[in-house]
């Protein structure tokens, strides 16, 4: 068993995050773990005949965790130009909706879809007379646009004949 790190990195902008918030030029790990950190005069004498050298060359090294759960990609594309923004601040009335389901639909070819995202029910005016009241299906196809395939349920975009339900993410309500 070597006592020798398994990595050792030179030559960085490493940021440590400590009480400090330091910044360290060369770093030693051994099993997955840091060693230590400090200066490149300090660490690369602790370099084994089988460690593997790391050169940044002045690059900076973050910390961190790499999640594959992340919500970067579900945040871009929750957001406009690639869906519509339903937010309080941009709609106040299921009609506002409707006329913004409209607008889009006049500028896809048949098969492309419509997302969503933003609404708030207790914003609609609507929603104000009768808490049970909200967008639906019919809202849109009382609007006769066009109807593209079948609905998906649970799909985080749907065909525009559904494109409500992908607002409130809740089954059909009456009109």
């Amino acid at each position: 068993m070597t006592l020798a790190p398994d990595l050792v990195i030179l030559n960085g902008k490493i940021v440590t995050v400590d009480r400090d918030f330091s910044i360290a030029e060369a770093m030693a790990v051994k099993d997955g773990r840091i060693l230590v950190v400090g200066k490149n005069i300090a660490i690369r004498p602790l370099a084994g005949g089988e460690s593997r050298i790391l050169d940044l060359k002045g690059k900076t090294m973050l910390p961190g965790i790499n999640d594959a759960h992340i919500h970067a990609q579900w945040f871009g594309t929750k957001m406009p130009p690639l869906a519509l923004d339903v937010s309080p601040r941009k709609v106040k009335s299921i009609r506002e909706i409707v006329q913004l389901v409209g607008e889009r639909a006049k500028t896809l070819n048949p098969g492309e879809w419509i997302r969503g995202s933003g609404l708030t029910l207790h914003s609609l005016e609507e929603y104000a007379v009768d808490p049970k009241r909200y967008p639906n299906k019919a809202c849109v196809a009382s609007r006769r646009f066009p109807k593209y395939g079948p609905v998906h349920k649970g799909a985080s975009a749907v065909p525009l004949e559904n494109v409500v339900d992908v607002f409130l993410n809740r089954p059909y309500s009456s009109a």
